[in-house]
């Protein structure tokens, strides 16, 4: 006998007892060959009427044990939910503010990449127009010195500048031991399910709908791409 806050378990004398008729029915069940005749077939039935009662009486007798098992069980999950749930709300916090921290840095590197490109693309218009100035100032003096030929192809070439450099982004900074998992998910936010892509939109099988037209038309059961059938199950009453 063993106890734990005023739940005890009682010793259980019939698990041998139990064990050993179980087998038996086994045995008998392995050793009898197939039905032949009608008083086979009774005998059969008879057997597995016992067998049920059997399973029904040795459930019974062990039921009450079970339970004090469960009882028990049942205190040491609600302990230990009690002795680690400062802890586990502790991990919900941090959580939060971990996830609130990475997403704030993300959403900083994120307005970091706007800038730079912005920056980039503003050096680089500044260097064309400056490269165009010099284009046009470089004809004019071909042509103050009565080279219009040399001037016109100053003119004809493309401007070309060299892309702008910016600096690096700063990385995240990284914890061992600590990462994220990203799990991407879908939420409809249309109105109406004619708003939605078609794409992922479609009729799911009606189970409910199929059983209970098999329920009502059994052998006369008739639908393209579905199979109606009887599951059967020995059903013995004493």
């Amino acid at each position: 006998m063993s106890e734990f806050k005023g739940i005890t378990i009682e010793r259980f004398d019939d698990r041998d007892k139990i064990e050993s008729s179980s087998y038996g029915f086994l045995t008998v069940a392995g050793e009898t060959a197939p039905i032949e005749t009608n008083e086979q077939y009774e005998n059969v039935a008879g057997l597995l009427k016992e067998a049920k009662a059997f399973i029904k009486e040795a459930d019974g007798k062990c039921a009450p044990r079970i339970k004090q098992a469960q009882d028990l069980h049942k205190s040491l999950l609600a302990d230990l939910k009690a002795l680690i749930a400062p802890a586990e709300q502790s991990v919900s916090m941090l959580n939060k503010l971990l996830i609130a921290y990475d997403n704030k840095l993300e959403r900083e590197r994120q307005a970091e990449r706007v800038r730079l490109e912005q920056e980039r693309v503003k050096a680089e218009a500044e260097a064309k127009k400056k490269a165009e100035e010099e284009k046009i100032d470089t004809a004019i003096l071909f042509e103050q010195h009565g080279m219009p030929e040399e001037a016109e192809a100053v003119l004809n070439q493309p401007v070309r500048v060299a892309p702008a450099t910016v600096a690096p982004i700063a990385e995240k900074p990284k914890i061992q031991g600590l990462s994220y998992r990203e799990t991407w998910k879908a939420e409809m936010t249309a109105q109406s399910i004619d708003d939605v892509d078609p794409r992922f939109v479609k009729k799911v099988f009606d189970q409910d709908m199929a059983n209970a037209y098999a329920k009502s038309n059994k052998d006369g059961a008739k639908a393209k791409g579905i199979r109606f059938y009887a599951d059967k199950t020995p059903i013995t009453r004493r």
